[in-house]
């Protein structure tokens, strides 16, 4: 019983339907009753036009053929948006910045408005998540190199985007020692009095890139985005904002054992509520970005305070469970959205990669090997069974993780693991687990 999908006009960028495609387009399997499912990612289709999806079906010997097809037309994305920013130059952390968008044009009223910052190196932090405000004060920005580009994302009610960037110069701030301790204290109280998450988050994220070394300021600051994390609704936008201020004061490598163990539980919190309500791609990347930079610091060191004991031992196996819960969960959420057998999904961070899958219990076309690998350069790679136990129609939840560092080092036996990889897991989309520690 072989099946195909075919599209009668052109992809984005002149590419075939099984280049863009993440699902496979060609089916063969016995003759049987079954789903051919076929998922095009965001960016596959040109907007405006006007799509035909054809799929065809027909017996191995051609006795018997048929054909059913859908037309779509894809709706175009805001656009023509603007970014306007006063001044439109200052100093990280002193200056307070006011954002503001316009001249928006779009078909699918009303839109709203998502405010980032974008540094040279690719890393972008939320600063506010999307809303019907089209301005955004009193901001306070991470130095630049020498600029940073806010980028405000438009979302319109059926999930199109458009996009706009406006460049500014950020200089370094000229405080440093106490003078930055106690500017970057007041900043945060006046947050927490306003209720303002958002601007505990802008906080964070500026004054850890100006702290250097100060694992006192590292530490204050962490504890101030975990109080955030403990206090904020379930979404996935506010997630995102307060995941990508937690890597921030995490990502300098001055984190101390007691702030890590702070940071740990709240990524992990982060995680466990994304895996009941959805993630965002960046959202997944700071949280692993954030294990990652974990994953060096005492919290998981074999030698704590000079000193090696069964008691920091428990405190690392402690750790090391919890930060295999977080990894668990942040794969959970990559697939919670996924139909069966669609490409994994895949995070890459210096320290941890991760890939995600969500695949039926049988191959869906007969003796086609089954593997799932690794992100980033990894050489590692799973082989899957062509069918796993279960029954027809239900879908396995895969879960692949490793570790440059092993988080087990300082655990009784730990340091005999000679494999990175530290979790592989089958689990059942109906909630039956098993796995096993390597």
């Amino acid at each position: 019983f072989n099946s195909t999908w075919r599209v009668q006009s052109a992809l984005a960028g002149g590419r075939g339907l099984e280049e863009w495609a993440t699902t496979e387009t060609h089916l063969v399997t016995s003759a049987q009753t079954r789903r051919h499912d076929l998922v095009v990612p965001s960016g596959a289709l040109v907007s405006g036009a006007t799509y035909t999806f054809v799929l065809e079906a027909a017996l191995e010997e051609g006795s018997s053929r048929g054909s059913a097809s859908i037309t779509v037309v894809v709706a175009r994305p805001p656009s023509a948006g603007i970014v306007n920013s006063e001044p439109q130059a200052g100093f990280a952390l002193e200056t307070r910045f006011q954002f503001s968008t316009s001249y928006w044009v779009a078909e699918d009223l009303p839109l709203s408005y998502e405010f980032l910052s974008l540094q040279s190196n690719g890393q972008s932090s939320t600063l506010r998540g999307p809303t019907r405000q089209t301005s955004l004060a009193g901001v306070v920005l991470p130095a630049g190199t020498p600029n940073i580009s806010i980028v405000v994302v438009a979302h319109d009610t059926i999930g199109g985007e458009g996009k706009a960037a406006r460049s500014v110069r950020v200089s370094p701030t000229n405080l440093v020692g106490e003078a930055l301790f106690n500017s970057t204290a007041t900043l945060l109280v006046e947050a927490q009095a306003l209720e303002s998450n958002e601007g505990v988050c802008q906080t964070a994220v500026a004054a850890s890139q100006a702290s250097a070394n100060d694992t006192t300021l590292i530490t204050t600051l962490v504890s101030a985005v975990s109080t955030v994390v403990a206090n904020q609704d379930s979404d996935p936008n506010l997630v995102g904002q307060t995941a990508s201020a937690l890597l921030s004061t995490t990502a300098g490598g001055s984190v101390e054992k007691d702030a890590a163990a702070v940071a740990l539980d709240a990524t992990t919190s982060m995680a466990t509520t994304s895996a009941a309500i959805g993630i965002k791609d960046n959202t997944a990347s700071s949280l692993v970005g954030t294990l990652s930079s974990l994953l060096t610091t005492d919290l998981f060191s074999s030698v704590a305070n000079g000193t090696s004991t069964s008691h920091n031992a428990r405190i690392n196996e402690t750790a090391a469970n919890i930060l295999g819960t977080a990894v668990d969960n942040i794969a959970l959420s990559l697939v919670s959205d996924r139909i069966p057998n669609e490409a994994a999904s895949q995070v890459s961070s210096e320290n941890i990669k991760l890939s995600s899958q969500r695949i039926s219990t049988n191959a869906t076309t007969a003796g086609n090997s089954r593997s799932i690998g690794l992100p980033g350069g990894a050489v590692s790679t799973v082989e899957l069974p062509d069918s796993v136990a279960g029954t027809e129609g239900d879908a396995i939840d895969i879960t692949f993780a490793e570790a440059k560092i092993n988080p087990y080092d300082s655990v009784q036996g730990g340091d005999a693991v000679s494999s990175g990889v530290f979790r592989f897991e089958l689990a059942s989309t109906a909630g039956a687990t098993g796995s096993r520690r390597l």
